[in-house]
């Protein structure tokens, strides 16, 4: 099939619904009701409940052992719920809520994607992007990290993901067998729980528009470069065709990422309200290692007056994201929220791949949320020792901090994509050397950084502004073990005055490294 390509002349395509705060009414599937049973509850029970409901069990999760019934005639979702509240045995019983989709390589369409690399080509403010250019140069992404991509699926085929899809090498494809064994039939790029079959392939676009985002290939003279250029996109796919799911089937995705192994997966689709049923699912994916990158939204509102779930759901394993445009501002309609989204990053009119061969542009939250989740997966294969909360933790120390971003956002700033996969963030202690306290830290004039060298050594104090672009170096040489300092005067290699913003310490010894943030105000 021939490649066309749609652009600027497209409207772009936005998702996301207004949510109402918990506890107001929300759509629901008729006639569904989520289970969970308490700790003990025997088959007895569980069968009692199903009796008196009338009730068929359509799935089992054993992940937070709860059940996905179908009510019998005469029953309604109000009823049932009302009837097991209380129940012995039971812990909650709660509706199957509806949930939506959200809205320097060679690639042929780079040049125009100025969220990797803004040099004012849109109109923008050069520089309000992600630094993925400087990130490259370190590190493209590991061949072997599974991502979930948990959406409307994935158009496997497309030239520019069908190197980057995950394939199941213990599975036979179209025979209709679960050859390996993992519960799952035909799994062999994923699974759909939407339609309950093994071909998550994206009747729908968004999913397939997401993955090209985390990881379309890179520098294959054609489409676009994705943040990582290689990694391993596994298709979960929970939406249907009209862009709608439910929780039952966004549990049942999330449980496969952890059957997989999976530590990281994308969430770029919003429920219409709390369900308990799917907090669980997210706490016990955290307790498996992984990492559940989340949109904020697309309603222009403040999450935390009116929650965005699962955005805003109160676990440590969350990354919640809003979206920047190219002049360094809050995307117009994009959801805030100074203590319940994380940060920010570019999701207006972002070009990437489209079902059947095409590319198209997009905005909203969604997009923001895949270049989040894209780096995170460069954090992970470039520092594959660290656990999902210290890559959370990387990502979030590395953001570009922004005036635009104050009481936004809780970092109060953009995703950057060089100093969260390249410099070894936090003052700890990594590998046996410690870039430890600065101070004064913000400073106008001069800070002073303490380091911990384990014993004599040649080593490296350089200072890198935000953008991966090294501005001075105040440590090339022998040094002695155990506690010292070096000064920064806030200037240049040239003598001259830096501007304000945020910079980073790093210290070089012996092939390892470990970095410290630095705030200069002017």
């Amino acid at each position: 099939m021939s490649r066309s390509i749609a652009l600027a002349a497209l409207l772009p395509l936005v998702f996301c619904s207004l949510l109402p705060a918990r506890g107001e009414s929300a759509p629901y599937v008729p006639g569904r009701l989520l289970v969970k049973f308490r700790p003990g509850a025997d088959g007895a029970a569980r069968a009692a409940v199903a009796t008196e409901l009338g009730a068929t069990t359509l799935r089992r999760f054993t992940l937070i052992d709860a059940e996905c019934m179908k009510l019998g005639a005469g029953v309604s979702v109000e009823q049932a719920v009302e009837r097991l509240r209380g129940r012995p045995g039971v812990e909650y019983a709660e509706p199957d809520y509806e949930l939506r989709v959200e809205g320097a390589p060679n690639d042929e369409w780079f040049p125009y994607l100025w969220s990797l690399d803004n040099t004012g080509q849109t109109g923008g403010t050069p520089g309000a992007d992600i630094h993925a250019v400087q990130a490259w140069d370190v590190f493209t992404g590991d061949p072997h990290l599974k991502i979930g991509v948990i959406d409307t699926g994935i158009d496997y085929t497309h030239p520019d993901l069908v190197a980057n899809v995950w394939t199941n090498p213990g599975e036979i494809p179209d025979n209709g067998l679960d050859d390996d064994g993992n519960g799952y039939v035909d799994d062999v790029h994923g699974y759909d729980f939407a339609n309950g079959d093994g071909d998550p392939f994206d009747d729908h676009s968004h999913g397939t528009m997401v993955a090209g985002i985390i990881a379309g290939k890179g520098d294959n003279l054609i489409g676009v470069p994705g943040v990582c250029w290689q990694a391993q996109l596994v298709a979960i796919k929970v939406i249907t065709y009209n862009g709608y799911g439910t929780i039952d089937a966004a549990i049942a995705g999330l449980e496969y990422a952890v059957t997989l192994g999976i530590k990281l997966t994308n969430n770029s689709y919003v429920a219409q309200s709390y369900s308990q049923a799917l907090l669980d699912a997210i706490n016990a994916a955290r307790a498996a290692g992984c990492l559940f990158v989340a949109a904020a939204g697309n309603g222009g509102s403040n999450n935390d007056q009116d929650p965005r779930y699962p955005a805003s759901y109160n676990s440590a394993n969350i990354i919640a994201v809003t979206s920047s445009d190219n002049v360094d501002g809050v995307a117009l309609g994009a959801n805030y929220g100074p203590t319940s989204v994380d940060l920010a990053a570019p999701g207006v009119d972002i070009i990437s791949t489209f079902p059947d061969s095409m590319y198209r542009t997009m905005s909203g939250t969604s997009m923001a949320t895949a270049y989040v989740t894209g780096v995170c997966a460069l954090a992970m294969g470039q520092h594959p020792e660290l656990t999902a909360p210290e890559i959370k933790g990387r990502v979030l120390a590395a953001v570009d901090v922004e005036p635009y971003l104050t009481r936004k956002v809780l970092t109060n700033g953009r995703l950057n994509a060089f100093t969260a996969t390249v410099a070894d963030v936090g003052p700890e202690t990594i590998s046996g050397i410690a870039l430890g306290r600065a101070f004064p830290n913000p400073f106008v004039e001069r800070t002073r950084i303490a380091f911990d060298l384990p014993h004599p050594g040649h080593a490296t104090i350089e200072v890198f502004a935000a953008n991966g672009r090294r501005v001075a170096v105040l440590a090339d040489r022998v040094l002695g073990a155990g506690p010292q300092s070096v000064e920064w005067d806030g200037l240049d290699a040239g003598r001259r005055p830096c501007a304000s913003g945020v910079y980073w310490a790093r210290l070089g010894f012996e092939g390892r490294r470990a970095s410290r943030r630095l705030v200069l105000m002017r």
